[in-house]
């Protein structure tokens, strides 16, 4: 089981709720051949009480379907897509969601790549072009001493394209990043990237554990057993006949530096003693 929903369902069990699916529908993503349209069609058919989220595409087909008649958490999504719905954190009556998102700064997934391997300095970015690059540390990341070589790509040949030319700039490290990538687009193509980047002894840094587990080196995200305990609680809170839009959307703030310890063996980084000490690593011990 992953860290969110093993802290997911740990949390359920201590509020006394089971997690049968008649009362909650969990839907991940995991399984990308099936349209979200019809993952939302199959879950209507089981008329849950509440619905279960962690991602974006799945997350609006069941808005879509279900227009406000069942409750929806949004789990460990990020707050710019969380915001669409509820306006605020601090959500608002009959937006129908609730939630956790991930409230650690993207910067801060840099400052992990440079703990871990100080040598970078050229790091290649791939963006969704629907997202503005201007929202990218561009400047913060050069007071890291990193320069952001930021290329935008929306279909699978266009990432394959842009890996290309990272290449030829000899680009040291690779960064994808949620906020700037979405699921339709980038994220759909990321074991591709992650093995691009091992083949070539890339590190390659995220945003979550997800894609730290699909290949990448390190990841800054928010604590992904935390995140699943609170959504449980805002679950809890449903089933007991609270409406979302009173719900206040928690944010977390940074967990530790997540490491893939496969990955730095693959493409030979060293963990330092020092980041060993206060990281969790991916196969050495378990993913906080």
């Amino acid at each position: 089981m992953d860290p969110i929903w093993e802290g997911f369902v740990a949390r359920l069990g201590e509020l006394g709720v089971t997690p049968n699916r008649a009362r909650v529908a969990v839907v991940s993503g995991e399984n990308g051949a099936v349209a979200p349209e019809d993952v939302a069609l199959g879950i209507e058919k089981e008329r849950p009480d509440v619905v279960v989220s962690i991602s974006e595409p799945l997350a609006d087909a069941v808005v879509a379907r279900f227009h406000g008649r069942v409750p929806l958490v949004l789990l460990a999504i990020s707050e710019r897509f969380t915001l669409r719905y509820t306006e605020t954190l601090a959500n608002r009556p009959g937006s129908g969601v609730t939630g956790v998102v991930d409230h650690c700064r993207a910067l801060e997934q840099l400052r992990a790549l440079r703990r871990l391997v100080p040598a970078v300095r050229r790091v290649g970015v791939l963006y969704d072009p629907i997202f503005p690059p201007a929202e990218l540390p561009t400047e913060a990341a050069r007071s890291l001493g990193l320069d952001l070589d930021v290329r935008a790509a929306r279909t699978a040949e266009q990432v394959r394209e842009q890996l290309r030319l990272f290449e030829e700039r000899r680009i040291q490290a690779l960064w994808v990043n949620a906020i700037y990538a979405s699921d339709h687009s980038v994220f759909e193509g990321f074991p591709e990237i992650a093995e691009h980047a091992r083949a070539r002894r890339l590190p390659l840094v995220t945003d979550t554990w997800v894609n730290l587990r699909r290949g990448a080196l390190v990841a800054r995200t928010s604590s992904a057993p935390e995140a699943g305990r609170v959504g449980a609680e805002r679950v809890a809170s449903l089933l007991a006949g609270a409406d979302p839009g009173t719900l206040p959307v928690h944010a977390l703030g940074c967990g530790p530096i997540l490491v893939n310890g496969e990955t730095a063996r693959r493409i030979g980084v060293e963990i330092p003693e020092a980041l060993r000490g206060e990281a969790s690593v991916l196969g050495d011990a378990k993913v906080e």
